[in-house]
């Protein structure tokens, strides 16, 4: 999509790696964005960076790093047709 081709048979062009590790070829990993400290977009080609055949490039998600001190946070949503989504995030120091 988006004007970058992949085969069939291989790997795609742009490749997904999540805190350095390979994310397989499904595409955009199922990763929690509340402990996500960056998204690093590099283009292509970074085979001989990654180990990987990335032709056009990759997508790397880098999760947060534990901190020293204890934290909760939460988060509450509310929206149409009676949504609601709740969701807590906590580090213990």
């Amino acid at each position: 999509a988006f004007g970058i081709s992949q085969n069939a048979g291989g790997d795609p062009s742009v490749v997904v790696f999540v805190d350095g590790l390979y994310a397989g070829k499904g595409g955009v990993p199922d990763i929690d964005s509340l402990d996500l400290e960056r998204v690093e977009v590099l283009r292509g080609p970074q085979g001989t960076l990654f180990g990987k055949n990335a032709v056009g490039g990759l997508v790397q998600f880098v999760s947060r790093k534990p901190q020293n001190e204890t934290s909760l946070k939460l988060k509450a949503q509310v929206g149409n047709y009676d949504r609601r989504a709740f969701s807590a995030n906590g580090n213990v120091a």
